[in-house]
């Protein structure tokens, strides 16, 4: 059997620091709770002290990383710092990379919210491939255009779902909720603007 390398990627402890004062929580607490979590696969805790000293080297193993980041609901690349690192190498002026850096919160950046962004990229697919459109025509239409249709198709449907159903699945209202993915397009489309990006 041939070696595979264990994959690690690149991690940030300020951000990681950062994201559990926000959290109201402390490395100690979460370490502890993290290592005796029984849900979560024993192959992946790792010890308060072993994860402190993965994140003084800077470098952790994906897989335990991205165990950690849905133990405490931010999304990974959020976490690990990466976000913040892709702004800082975007070439736009020092204005526009700190508004965005001060606009990114914990609580815009949840795991269960990246699962809802690959399921919602999947849904529109679906519809596009449904009436017989490309993910190739869908992509040369450039990533704004993309957004764009993208909200016009939630804009589209959610008045329909409305007139059918009061509740959703929970038996909670509908409403503000509903709008939750729409809302999450028109600000990634304010991004692009701000960012000057097409």
């Amino acid at each position: 059997m041939s070696y595979t390398p264990i994959e690690k990627i690149e991690v940030d402890e300020r951000v990681y620091e950062k994201t559990l004062k926000w959290l109201g929580r402390n490395k100690t607490e979460v370490g502890e709770a993290f290592y005796n979590c029984d849900e979560i696969d024993g192959r992946l805790r790792r010890s308060e002290r072993a994860l402190r000293n993965a994140f003084k080297k800077g470098k952790m193993r994906k897989d335990v990383f991205d165990a950690l980041a849905r133990f405490i609901d931010i999304d990974p690349d959020y976490l690990s710092g990466k976000l913040f690192r892709d702004i800082k190498a975007l070439d736009v002026p020092g204005s526009v990379k700190r508004a965005l850096i001060v606009s990114m919160t914990p609580e815009k950046y949840r795991y269960g919210m990246r699962d809802t962004k690959d399921a919602s990229g999947r849904y529109f697919e679906d519809i596009l491939s449904l009436h017989g459109i490309s993910l190739t025509q869908l992509r040369q239409l450039g990533r704004k255009r993309e957004l764009e249709l993208a909200l016009a198709i939630e804009h589209a449907i959610v008045p329909v779902l409305s007139s059918f159903f009061e509740v959703d699945a929970e038996g909670k209202d509908l409403y503000p909720e509903i709008w939750r993915l729409a809302a999450q397009i028109e600000g990634a489309i304010d991004d692009l603007d701000m960012l000057g990006l097409e």
